[in-house]
């Protein structure tokens, strides 16, 4: 990482709910196209939403959202999470990171982390879902050794892109 960049990688805290909703709200703003729920929505969420939201990515819960930061100013983040139909297998989420650090080794950096929660979960396999004409997020996935599967998604309403199912294997 060059430029004076201190990268880290950490896990969000339960008792982090403002810094949540800042994070997911400049997702949203930066990156519009590229989630399931949109800034518009997400903007007016209640305090109880994200209490909530955070509990379902904090310990007791075996998933995690994990925040790439430079110094104290958190710049990225992805959701570790568990896979609903493989009991052996967990997903990739929302992965994010600010327009500033991109190119960085932050997106790396965070889907590294999720690797090693994988494999504290004895996950053997990852999957996420990856926008149809995102070619830097597809060179960054494939890169960390995801490969396509045959699964497409072309159902979402509210964002005018396919999505393409990639899997990493351990």
């Amino acid at each position: 990482i060059g430029g004076g960049t201190q990268l880290t990688i950490r896990a969000l805290q339960s008792n982090e709910v403002d810094l949540c909703r800042m994070l997911r709200l400049r997702a949203l703003a930066d990156a519009p196209e590229a989630f399931g729920v949109t800034y518009s929505e997400a903007v007016f969420y209640d305090s109880a939403y994200w209490t909530k939201f955070i509990q379902s990515f904090t310990p007791p819960s075996k998933q995690r959202m994990l925040l790439a930061c430079d110094g104290d100013v958190c710049s990225g983040s992805v959701f570790a999470m568990l896979d609903g139909e493989r009991k052996d297998a967990g997903r990739v989420g929302d992965m994010w990171v600010d327009s500033k650090h991109r190119r960085q080794g932050f997106g790396q950096a965070l889907l590294d982390a999720v690797f090693g929660w994988a494999k504290e979960n004895t996950f053997g396999e990852l999957w996420l879902w990856c926008e149809d004409g995102d070619n830097a997020a597809h060179r960054l996935y494939q890169k960390a050794g995801f490969v396509y599967s045959d699964n497409r998604d072309t159902t979402r309403e509210k964002i005018d892109k396919d999505l393409i199912e990639m899997v990493w294997t351990a």
